[in-house]
C-alpha cells in the first residue's frame, strides 16, 4: 500500500511530483544558507518541520524588510515632490538652465 504523501514513482506525474519536492526542499536549504547565514550540517540535521518555520520566518522577514524599504523610498519621494523647485543663482529653476 502507497502512502497518499508518497508519489508513486512508477508513474511519470510520480517521478516529476517527486522531483519538483525535492528542487523545494534544495531551494529552501539554499536560501537558508545563503540568506539566513545557516550552516549546511545545521539544516541537514534539522526535521522538515525546523527547516520549513525557519524557512518561512525568513520569508515574512524579507517581506517586511521590502515593504519598509517601499516605505522609506515613498517618504523619500514625497519629500523631494514637496519641497518645491530647486532654483539656481539668478532665480530659474535648475530644470530650465540645462
Amino acid at each position: 500500500m502507497l502512502s497518499f504523501f508518497v508519489p508513486d514513482l512508477k508513474t511519470e506525474e510520480g517521478r516529476k511530483q517527486r522531483e519538483k519536492n525535492w528542487r523545494n526542499i534544495m531551494q529552501q536549504e539554499f536560501d537558508l544558507i545563503y540568506v539566513g547565514d545557516f550552516d549546511y550540517l545545521a539544516i541537514e540535521k534539522m526535521s522538515v518541520f525546523e527547516r520549513r518555520y525557519f524557512y518561512e520566518l525568513l520569508a515574512k522577514t524579507k517581506e517586511r524588510e521590502k515593504e519598509q524599504r517601499e516605505e522609506q523610498r515613498k517618504r523619500v519621494r514625497g519629500q523631494r515632490s514637496s519641497g518645491g523647485k530647486r532654483t539656481g543663482k539668478r532665480g530659474k529653476s535648475f530644470r530650465s538652465r540645462i
